[in-house]
Order: structure tokens, then sequence, then C-alpha cells
């Protein structure tokens, strides 16, 4: 077999220049701790091993729950951490004005109440959007740390853990 110097100069390209590794969003099952119902959660990893999950609870609120499962890394559970998709604006509360769920080595937060099948949610859409998020958090017991999720094909994973037919608008009235 020929190769024709188009298809070699590709191949080559290939070879030399390197490609960028982004996080895979993939659709995990848990049980629920209460209920032991079933839930789907559109879960991430980073190269850091730091985890991301966003979930539907069985009461039908979004949440989305950062965590150091992988690390030596430990969030002072006396602060909430900040959570900034790039360039949409930086947050530490939930969507309803809350504090955020801390332990040492996850924090949570309410993105979204669904009814009716529609949420109203900034952060819910751009974490559908975005192209990026940093969690930024004081760790236990001095000192802060910093880390990032692509969320580079999040929209599929998150539409198919919330639910493909849920409405996800802004308060400015623009959705998915």
């Amino acid at each position: 077999m020929k190769l024709t110097r188009i298809r070699l100069g590709c191949i080559l390209t290939y070879l030399i220049i390197p490609v960028p590794v982004w996080a895979q969003w993939t659709v995990e099952i848990h049980e629920a701790y209460e209920s032991g119902e079933q839930i789907k959660a559109a879960v991430t990893r980073n190269d850091d091993g730091y985890k991301l999950e966003v979930y539907r609870d069985e009461n039908g609120v979004i949440r989305s729950r950062f965590s150091t499962e992988k690390t030596l890394t430990r969030i002072d559970s006396q602060y909430c951490p900040t959570f900034d998709v790039v360039n949409r604006g930086m947050q530490n509360v939930s969507i309803n004005g809350e504090n955020c769920l801390v332990e040492s080595s996850w924090t949570e937060f309410i993105l979204g109440y669904i009814n009716n099948n529609q949420v109203i949610s900034n952060p819910l859409y751009n974490f559908m959007n975005g192209r990026e998020i940093v969690y930024r958090f004081k760790k236990f017991p001095y000192g802060y740390a910093e880390t990032s999720f692509s969320l580079n094909r999040s929209k599929q994973a998150l539409l198919e853990a919330l639910g493909f037919n849920l409405s996800v608008q802004t308060d400015k009235g623009y959705s998915n």
C-alpha cells in the first residue's frame, strides 16, 4: 500500500504534535443514601485526582459535588470553596443563597430545583456550555489549593444523568 504525501504528512503531524487530553465525562449510577434509589450522576476526574459530579437527587434537586477522593488534600470544613466557570462568574454559595455542604473530602452545592422538567439555573447552564471550571479552596490545616476540570462534552453527560427532557434556563431566558 502506497502512502501519499498528504497521508504521510498527516500521520507525522499526529505523532509529533501533542494532542491535549480532555477529561472524559461519564455517567455513573449511585445508590441514594436514604431511599436506596438508583441515581445517575455525570462524573469527571482530573489528572490531579479530584472528582466532580452533578446529579439529580430523589427530590428533584440538582447538586454538584467536588471531592478530593484520590488525593491527600483535605478541605477546611469551615469555609465553602469557590467555583468559577471560567469567564462566567465565581460563586461560593448554592443557587438559593445557602452555604455549601462541606466535609474534609468533599463539598456540595445546589445548582437548581426541578419543577415540571424545567430548572432555572445560571450555574447549571454554565456547566453545560462553559469550557472549564476552576475550584479554589482552603486546605486543612493551612494553605490554599486550586484545580480545574474541562467542561468539554459535559452537556451530553449532564443531560443523560439529569434527563434528556430537562429544560435548563438562565434567569435571562437563555436555554439549552
